[in-house]
């Protein structure tokens, strides 16, 4: 099972590799990280209102890759979805 320590690691290598401007790895690496933590069980954990609001960040996620916005799914990942899966992991 996956704790905050791997989910924070999973996110520092993908912020890394977009600030350094590694994008090629980027499709690869958030869907590694979103797979992680659906298949851990971490969404379970989260009250029906909370599960929602994943799945909307996980649209958002898709969506700033689709376009390539990779600033945009820093911030996402960052201040709406780290802070949302903490909660579920405490």
């Amino acid at each position: 099972m996956i704790d905050n320590a791997g989910i924070l690691d999973l996110n520092k290598s993908i912020q890394d590799n977009i600030f350094d401007f590694r994008v090629g790895a980027m499709p690869a690496q958030v869907t590694s990280f979103f797979e992680t933590v659906i298949a851990d069980g971490i969404l379970s954990r989260l009250e029906p209102v909370e599960f929602q609001r994943f799945q909307q960040l996980l649209k958002a996620c898709l969506q700033a890759l689709l376009h390539k916005d990779y600033l945009y799914l820093a911030d996402l990942l960052q201040y709406e979805v780290l802070p949302l899966l903490a909660k579920a992991t405490q």
